[in-house]
């Protein structure tokens, strides 16, 4: 009898000790995975450039300006925005003409300034790491100035997202691609007009 009052205390003992640890094997498995968790927000944003915050004609100057210091004639300009799912689905594919060098690319977002930080987040998530500029202010004015700018097109511009604009070094809109693109069919648009006269 008192041989199995000891055992059965023993057992309490080492049935503690398991509960135990039990709940610190849990716990390390559970910080481990904390530690594993993919990059935040955040830390994503901050590997791309923070967007430009610029109106109508500062965008205008400040393509045509990067253009000059690059010694392009061509340039691609994507207007886009995070709440367009082909925008969004299409990024990827600009983010590879890009690293190409056929022709340097430009992208505007149109979304609220407020949203910069989810653009950032968006574009460091699609390794969109290169320039690009957030329409500030009245983004109605910048529309209206760009629509105005495709006039000269045979289809001017619908203002539908995304489009997708060659820009010559003097500011001219020489074409426009609208909705959803690749990167090959991005190629082919920069070569169909490459040597196209001025």
């Amino acid at each position: 009898m008192k041989e199995n009052k000891v055992s059965g205390k023993s057992l309490i003992v080492v049935t503690l000790a398991l509960m135990v640890g039990t709940v610190i094997v849990l716990t390390l498995m559970v910080l481990n995975r904390k530690d594993a968790s993919p990059p935040s927000s955040t830390s994503v944003a901050a590997e791309v450039p923070a967007p430009h915050m610029l109106k109508f004609p500062q965008i205008r100057e400040w393509i045509l300006k990067e253009m000059a210091a690059k010694g392009a004639k061509l340039s691609v300009v994507n207007i886009w925005a995070t709440w367009c799912e082909p925008c969004r689905a299409e990024m990827p594919e600009l983010a590879k003409f890009a690293q190409s060098g056929n022709a340097p690319l430009f992208l505007v977002s149109a979304d609220n300034e407020s949203d910069i930080e989810s653009v950032r987040a968006f574009l460091g998530e699609s390794k969109a790491n290169f320039q690009t500029s957030l329409i500030a202010g009245a983004q109605d004015e910048f529309i209206m100035e760009w629509q105005k700018l495709t006039e000269s097109l045979k289809t001017p511009w619908s203002m539908t997202l995304p489009a997708t604009f060659l820009v010559t070094d003097t500011g001219e809109i020489r074409a426009m691609l609208s909705g959803e693109k690749t990167e090959s069919e991005l190629r082919a648009f920069v070569a169909k007009h490459q040597d196209a006269k001025r």
